[in-house]
């Protein structure tokens, strides 16, 4: 299979951290002390409750810094190391579990849930050599195979306009994650094709939710594939708004869409769970469906979660996207 639309938009998104973290460092640069929405911005803004807001400074730098994490391989030449993400965890486990079984012990896989741009700068600095390898969106091989013969001159890694150097095994959607209680109030605003349009205009306050105090959440699009997919929705449906579809690279660096941003910014919670990437914000909204009002997440990891926990609410963005692993 071709590397997708979907997949070469990604790619373009990584414009967009570069063209908002250049923003948020004029911010801080030249804006006044005191300034409102922390403009100023020495420190992340915080909510009343101290809860730290999206650091955008930050994206240029945590995507071309290199992890500094390590990982090991299997010691056995039988070990077949599969590097994958948590977000599949449960299903991955089961299917190995399948495989090992079949085996009697002549190939064992044995997995390692990574990050996705963790295992990125992990194979690519040599640290981990797995035998199998499943990112969370088609962006990180590519982009590996990209740099790989910058540090390994005369050696391609990958052909990501093969069909047969790779193969997408599992595709998820992009949702809304909810309650039950609030999809009744949320649904009718966000099933449509402005979707992205609507929650800005709760988040400003334009639009009052009936229990007060709006928050939301997604993954961090750095070190997300979720995370990315979200910024990639914003930055479609903005461009056709304004008549720029087909020049969205120039979009994604004009003044109006980083406004446009920092207005969506306005009740984006960004704590521990969305640091750590898509599972651990699902598992900490499913745990404590108050910490946040709605949050994006996969529908695979959802639907996973809905069958002990009723209360929990789908909302599709018009239109969504879908991750390939």
């Amino acid at each position: 299979m071709r590397l997708t639309a979907l997949g070469k938009l990604i790619l373009l998104i990584l414009i967009v951290g570069v063209a908002v973290g250049g923003w948020r460092w004029w911010q801080q640069r030249d804006a006044a002390p005191g300034a409102p929405n922390g403009t100023t911005a020495s420190v992340p803004e915080t909510t009343p409750a101290g809860e730290k807001k999206w650091p955008w400074s930050g994206l240029v730098e945590r995507f071309t810094g290199a992890s500094k994490g390590t990982r090991g391989s299997p010691g056995s030449a039988n070990d077949i190391l599969f590097v994958t993400t948590a977000a599949k965890k449960g299903w991955v486990v089961d299917q190995v579990k399948r495989f090992n079984d079949s085996q009697g012990g002549k190939y064992v896989i044995t997995t390692k849930d990574m990050p996705s741009r963790e295992a990125m700068h992990a194979i690519l600095e040599g640290s981990v050599k797995p035998v199998l390898w499943s990112p969370g969106s088609p962006m990180w091989p590519a982009r590996l195979a990209e740099v790989w013969p910058q540090s390994h001159p005369g050696s391609a890694l990958l052909d990501m306009s093969d069909p047969n150097a790779y193969r997408v095994f599992l595709r998820t959607p992009l949702v809304f994650l909810t309650t039950k209680e609030k999809a009744a109030y949320l649904r009718p605003l966000l099933s449509g094709p402005r979707c992205w349009e609507a929650l800005r205009q709760i988040s400003m306050g334009n639009k009052r939710v009936p229990w007060g105090r709006f928050r939301f959440s997604h993954a961090d699009p750095i070190t997300s594939s979720s995370g990315m997919l979200t910024i990639g929705l914003i930055l479609m449906e903005y461009s056709e708004r304004v008549g720029q579809s087909g020049n969205v690279t120039a979009v994604s660096k004009s003044r109006p869409f980083l406004n446009y941003m920092a207005e969506l910014d306005h009740s984006l919670i960004y704590d521990d769970a969305a640091i750590k990437g898509t599972t651990a914000l699902t598992k900490a909204f499913v745990e404590d469906p108050g910490r946040y009002d709605l949050i994006t997440a996969y529908e695979g990891t959802v639907l996973s979660a809905a069958a002990s926990h009723p209360n929990l609410a789908v909302i599709y963005p018009s239109p969504t996207a879908t991750s390939e692993h």
